[in-house]
């Protein structure tokens, strides 16, 4: 197993801005997500204590700005977005966009012209959106979708796959594509949240294959940029299927990505559900500190160690299916087994002869002599003076 990159703060934050949502979507992660749970909002006055402690002591190169539904409680989002922004923070918005109406996404375009929107779409199907959402509002996403790219935001889709619409891959890639000309889909395969019990939604290993080979099949015949948005375990993947970009995610809880709570407390990612501490009463440094073992394979199930595939996928997702009290290693349960064989991969060679473009990155300072340059979304490297 390769070493661990201790990391001295997340590159990637996630601001949950409030725990109110107008959907009630089965599959919702947050763990506060049971019957008559209480609708709590990020305060303005706390939102402004944790902008500057993001920007000072977290200093990412990514926030995440969600819930719940972040437009319902726009005051704090708008804030978050134009304080992240001036630090050259990319900044985005995962919303169901009922509520983003044309004059606030008219508005936060206007406070960070580079904000962009990650929205969740169940199904393009009105029965089946409003069967997954407990609300008949798919025609309010649709209009609010199209004001969103008339505004000239970003905006990415994702669908969380499950029984009810594990046919709808293909279909609702190429409404997007012909329909609003938007060319990057996610689909991610439903994990259980951690503290619920849901009955006969889980995917088929047949289920995942064909989702898998939809999304594959739409990058390669339509051009679409196509992921997966959580952490596959890659011994649940077809070996031929295994490297294809789209199985690109580990897991990053407490390594490179963290959650704040509307309450200004740290979560090692949006799964956990409990908090390692609190961001208005504590030293960030002193939380994060807490939750090394995240960052040295701590939690680690046994069954990985040894895996060919652990370093991609980094054994699976610590919460899936998380009972309370259940120990932080046991296995991801859409695991199989461990993978003891593995083709070889291509590696990269620098040619002199050719032409090779510099991509645009960014980078801060870790510790004395080393630093970490953040590029293009997805690569991370340690250089040493």
């Amino acid at each position: 197993m390769e070493k661990a990159f201790n990391l001295t703060s997340p590159t990637h934050i996630q601001i949950e801005v409030t725990e109110s949502c107008n959907h009630s979507c089965f599959y919702c992660y947050n763990h506060w997500r049971i019957k008559d749970y209480p609708k709590k909002h990020m305060t303005y006055s706390n939102a402004k204590i944790l902008s500057q402690i993001i920007k000072k002591d977290i200093r990412p190169f990514i926030a995440t700005i969600t819930g719940g539904e972040p437009f319902i409680n726009y005051s704090v989002t708008k804030l978050f977005a134009e304080e992240l922004g001036k630090e050259e923070i990319t900044v985005g918005i995962n919303t169901n966009l009922v509520a983003a109406k044309k004059d606030k996404l008219e508005d936060i375009s206007k406070t960070n012209p580079n904000i962009t929107l990650l929205t969740s779409l169940p199904s393009f199907k009105r029965e089946v959106y409003q069967q997954i959402t407990g609300a008949d509002t798919l025609p309010h996403y649709l209009k609010n979708l199209r004001d969103a790219i008339d505004v000239g935001i970003g905006v990415n889709v994702n669908m969380v796959a499950h029984q009810l619409n594990k046919n709808h891959v293909y279909d609702e890639g190429k409404f997007l594509l012909e329909e609003f000309g938007i060319n990057s889909f996610a689909v991610t395969p439903m994990i259980r949240p951690a503290l619920r019990t849901l009955d006969g939604m889980d995917l088929e290993d047949e289920d995942n294959v064909k989702i898998f080979t939809d999304l594959i099949k739409l990058r390669e015949e339509n051009g679409m940029r196509t992921a997966i948005l959580e952490v596959t375990p890659r011994c649940g993947v077809p070996e031929e299927l295994r490297d294809d970009a789209i199985f690109s995610r580990g897991c990053s809880a407490g390594k490179i990505t963290s959650t704040i709570s509307y309450n200004g407390d740290l979560r090692v990612c949006a799964h956990a559900p409990f908090s390692e501490g609190s961001l208005i009463t504590e030293n960030f440094a002193d939380i994060w500190k807490k939750v090394e073992p995240w960052r040295d394979h701590g939690y680690m199930p046994s069954e990985c160690r040894d895996c060919l595939e652990v370093q991609f996928c980094q054994g699976g997702c610590r919460f899936a299916g998380y009972k309370e009290g259940q120990p932080l290693d046991t296995k991801d349960y859409r695991m199989k087994e461990p993978i003891r064989l593995r083709k070889d991969t291509p590696t990269f060679s620098f040619d002199p002869a050719l032409e090779y473009e510099v991509v645009p990155f960014r980078f801060r300072k870790e510790r004395e002599g080393e630093y970490l340059l953040y590029c293009n979304g997805d690569f991370y490297l340690q250089m040493k003076d």
